[in-house]
Formats: C-alpha cells, structure tokens, sequence
C-alpha cells in the first residue's frame, strides 16, 4: 500500500500548506493513503523514517521509505513524482 506521510507540527505554517497540495494531488490517486503526524507525538515513526526537519514528507510502500522530501512541495511536481513512485510500488518500471 502506498501511503504519503507529512511530518509537522501544528505551529508549522508550511506544513499546513503542503497538508492541502497533498490532498489536492491525492484526488487523482485515491488508491494512495494519507496521515499527518505531530512529531512531537509520533516518535517513532520520526525515528523510523529517520525525520530531521519539518515539514518532511515520506512517500512509503507498505512500510517501508521510497522517497523524502523536505521543505514546501511545488504541486505539479509532487503530483509527477507520485505518479512514478505509483508505477515503481506496482513494478511496472
């Protein structure tokens, strides 16, 4: 299962931005799974997907990191970046 992960905290003002491009992308990837975390209140996930900054956003299959980025996501791009990572997760490249 793929699955965007957005790492922030509630203060974090470019979190919330990149929150609503991601919804706004995951309308044409409705197969694809969403979770915002708090860092402060997600550790282990932090810990896990080795999280430095926020807001950080990790796109995982079944669990485990494919791709990370960190900072303000532009829309068009993380909308192609899916789409290829989506294509990667099912082997088709």
């Amino acid at each position: 299962m793929l699955e965007v992960l957005l790492f922030g905290t509630n203060e974090c003002g470019s979190c919330s931005l990149n929150e609503t491009r991601i919804k706004d992308v995951l309308k044409d990837f409705p197969e694809v799974q969403f979770r915002h975390l708090d860092v402060e209140k997600n550790a282990e996930l932090v810990k896990k997907y080795q999280v430095i900054t926020s807001p950080t956003i990790v796109i995982a299959n079944n669990g485990e990191k494919m791709y990370e980025i960190k900072g303000i996501i532009e829309r068009d791009r993380f909308h192609r970046e899916l789409e290829y990572l989506k294509y990667k997760a099912l082997g088709i490249i």
